[in-house]
């Protein structure tokens, strides 16, 4: 072999192997440290995993990206939006000089917007890796996420008890309350990667790891008392049961699982603010605080104060991150998207996000979704009837688990948090990543037994 070609050789052998130790190096980094504060740690780990991977993001024809353009250019013109609408811009379209507008702003809008070119460049990364690659990675994710999960319900059991003596030890004595807030985020770490990680696991038939975790997910969110993951994990298992029983016959007319949730989400996002309001003109949004746990009674409270003053500027809002000037009425975010959307970006800003989930639920349907399966007579069936993993397209089979996974992380984002958190975006991303990934490691598994 000529020295040009060998050189050319070790070239073609890392760009086949490059995302794939990129992707290894992030997931390990993620999980190991990751325990330690998931709102602190999982931004700059995935922003510096994406940073390995920003070629990814590559426009041309036929690139990864060219697949997720609708969600993408959705969240991107939302983060536009939200740039425009911030104290920055404002205070420059007042004449404040561009360096004192910029010094003396909150700057809110750099965490995601920065966050924006590396999530999608790692979710395009997933989505370039080769099969066979994918199988080597997503192992190494199901045994971390699966050693994880056994440390989690330790703690559960244990009322976080390992948690506060590691931080009595090590870091300086957080306050109680934040020892129990940086639980409950893990486990929605936690819950938002289940549901596309047990299509692999169940696929290899590793049925203990994905009991471990559905498990700690329940048992930690009674102990820390976040009953929101409890109601995102059912609701998500509600979800799966219908998409994977949905009737053949409704499916050749057209209507699809993902179809549907796509319109509901819509209604959910538009609908949710009149309710409030329904509820503070007929006086129950004053009342129902009392007869509902405390935390459900806070957000009763926090949603009738986000729609009070979402009434003073309906159509244009307060500005991004505008929340935050009503605390302590409104604690830093509206734990609801629409409500957060309607009060800081106003009608242009709660369209824009219906239109965002409608697109995510819309296209988790794939391209030949018209049917289920097909026997060797032709007859079509639905995916629970299936006997034989030979019988159903690999993506079809993930139906049932991608949609459920979408169903939790929507409402999650509608029962808690707010919609400019960077860890809760990287969180979607890191889910979409592991979606792909584990599609592609069962596809690998496939080919595998053929050739076998």
């Amino acid at each position: 072999m000529t020295r040009a070609g060998g050189a050319s050789a070790i070239w073609t052998r890392i760009k086949d192997h490059y995302a794939e130790a990129a992707l290894l190096l992030f997931f390990v980094t993620l999980l190991i440290t990751v325990y330690f504060g998931a709102t602190t740690i999982l931004p700059p780990v995935m922003f510096l995993g994406g940073l390995l991977l920003l070629g990814y993001l590559d426009p041309r024809k036929g690139k990864p990206i060219r697949h997720f353009l609708p969600v993408a250019g959705l969240s991107g013109i939302i983060l536009l939006v939200a740039f425009f609408r911030s104290d920055f811009v404002e205070m420059v379209a007042r004449g404040v000089p561009v360096g004192q507008a910029y010094a003396t702003s909150t700057r809110y809008f750099q965490a995601p917007m920065a966050m924006w070119f590396t999530t999608w460049a790692m979710i395009c990364a997933a989505w370039a890796l080769k099969e066979d690659n994918s199988r080597r990675v997503i192992l190494v994710v199901a045994v971390l996420m699966t050693a994880l999960a056994a440390v989690m319900l330790c703690d559960a059991v244990s009322n976080v008890g390992l948690r506060n003596a590691m931080n009595r030890q090590y870091f300086g004595g957080l306050r109680p309350e934040m020892v129990v807030v940086d639980a409950s985020n893990l486990n929605c770490v936690l819950l938002m990667l289940f549901w596309p990680l047990s299509f692999w696991l169940v696929h290899k038939r590793w049925y203990v790891p994905t009991g471990l975790m559905a498990l700690t997910v329940l048992w930690t969110s009674v102990t820390v008392d976040t009953n929101a993951h409890a109601l995102s994990l059912v609701a998500g298992a509600v979800v799966f049961a219908i998409a994977r029983y949905w009737p053949n016959t409704w499916t050749r007319k057209g209507f699809l699982p993902e179809h549907e949730m796509a319109g509901l989400a819509v209604l959910w996002i538009l609908a949710f603010p009149i309710v409030i309001l329904i509820l503070m003109r007929t006086g129950l949004a004053a009342t129902l605080p009392s007869h509902l746990p405390a935390s459900w009674g806070a957000r009763v409270e926090i949603w009738s104060t986000a729609v009070g003053h979402s009434l003073e500027k309906p159509f244009w809002g307060w500005g991004y991150e505008a929340s935050r000037r009503f605390a302590p009425a409104i604690p830093l975010h509206t734990h609801d998207m629409s409500l957060q959307a309607w009060l800081e970006l106003g009608m242009p800003g709660l369209l824009l996000l219906a239109a965002f989930w409608f697109c995510i639920f819309w296209f988790i349907a794939p391209m030949d979704s018209r049917y289920h399966a097909r026997r060797a007579d032709g007859e079509m069936v639905e995916i629970g009837q299936v006997a034989s993993a030979i019988e159903l397209p690999v993506e079809q089979r993930a139906r049932p688990y991608m949609l459920a996974g979408a169903a939790c992380y929507f409402l999650l984002n509608a029962l808690s948090y707010g919609m400019w958190r960077a860890w809760l975006y990287c969180l979607g991303a890191l889910m979409v990543v592991v979606a792909v990934m584990a599609i592609k490691a069962v596809k690998a598994d496939g080919k595998l037994q053929i050739l076998q």
